[in-house]
């Protein structure tokens, strides 16, 4: 499986499938939200699977086990982290404007690097719906600066930057992608495949 879901793919709370156990869909749910916590493709689409905890269908449990087979097929995958004597941090902040279908509020996605591999993402549900991409953009650049006020703190200062969509790492939380513009992401987020311990970058 070269993504961990398909594009253009739109799952709603109340899809008119079968039901399933939602207990099983929680379980696998909740295990897929603690990989995240090294496994940053993915973020995206399990954020939108939590979505359906209470009222899972076959629609959303057969699309959580797409990601298992994604899985499956990226196990020697991590995020590779290098030496870098020139550190500086970098924030890729996005969001998909009125991305759920079911309540028309878009979802603020960010993530952190210092020049190397990503060591904090995140994607949220904006707490009330914009008017506008613009708006929901300002929503997301709000959302990130304020997660990186404490490393700008001595600074005093955070600048923000024009980023052009093929650097827009961010991207990835924001919508499922193609599989060619999904791995590039992936590797700009330097998760990437590791055979060798402690091999030099």
């Amino acid at each position: 499986m070269a993504t961990p879901l398909v594009v253009n793919e739109k799952l709603i709370k109340e899809d008119e499938e079968k039901k399933v156990d939602g207990s099983l869909y929680r379980s696998l749910v909740s295990n897929l939200l603690h990989l995240t916590a090294t496994r940053p493709d993915i973020m995206y689409v399990v954020s939108l699977f939590s979505r359906f905890m209470n009222n899972p269908s076959q629609n959303h449990f057969g699309a959580a086990k797409r990601v298992l087979r994604y899985i499956r097929g990226t196990t020697s995958y991590g995020i590779k982290y290098c030496k870098d004597s020139n550190v500086k941090l970098f924030d890729f902040c996005d969001n998909d404007w009125g991305d759920c279908t079911d309540d028309m509020k878009s979802t603020s996605r960010y993530a952190f690097s210092l020049g190397f591999g990503v060591f904090s993402w995140a994607s949220k549900k904006q707490q009330s719906v914009t008017q506008s991409s613009v708006e929901a953009e300002y929503v997301s650049a709000g959302l990130a600066t304020s997660q990186e006020i404490w490393e700008a703190i001595e600074e005093g200062e955070v600048e923000l930057k024009f980023c052009r969509l093929d650097e827009q790492i961010a991207d990835i939380f924001t919508k499922a992608l193609y599989k060619e513009k999904f791995q590039h992401f992936r590797e700009l987020l330097r998760v990437m495949e590791q055979h060798i311990r402690g091999e030099q970058c």
